[in-house]
């Protein structure tokens, strides 16, 4: 007859990985989205309205990328704050 060892402790491991895998994706969606409109709402500023704020029009992708979160592999870590640049000042919150 079999016999089935339900000890085995496999499978909550697994599904750890398989959430850190969805709030990864999920965070980097999010990600995605605010710079997309951080990204809209810099291009639409003026020049003057830029240089204001110590930006040139060129300077947008650079600013906007500079805020992204750094992730690590996945193997059940958080992603980490942001990396790099001074806060961005869009008025966005």
């Amino acid at each position: 007859m079999t016999t089935l060892d339900l000890s085995h402790h496999e499978t909550p491991a697994f599904l750890q990985r398989l959430g850190a895998v969805f709030r990864a994706f999920f965070a980097g969606l999010q990600d995605a989205r605010t710079q997309a409109h951080r990204f809209e709402t810099l291009s639409r500023l003026s020049d003057a309205e830029l240089a204001a704020q110590g930006l040139k029009r060129e300077d947008i992708p650079q600013t906007v990328f500079a805020s992204t979160r750094s992730y690590p592999a996945i193997s059940g870590a958080e992603p980490s704050s942001r990396v790099g640049g001074a806060p961005i000042k869009t008025g966005l919150r």
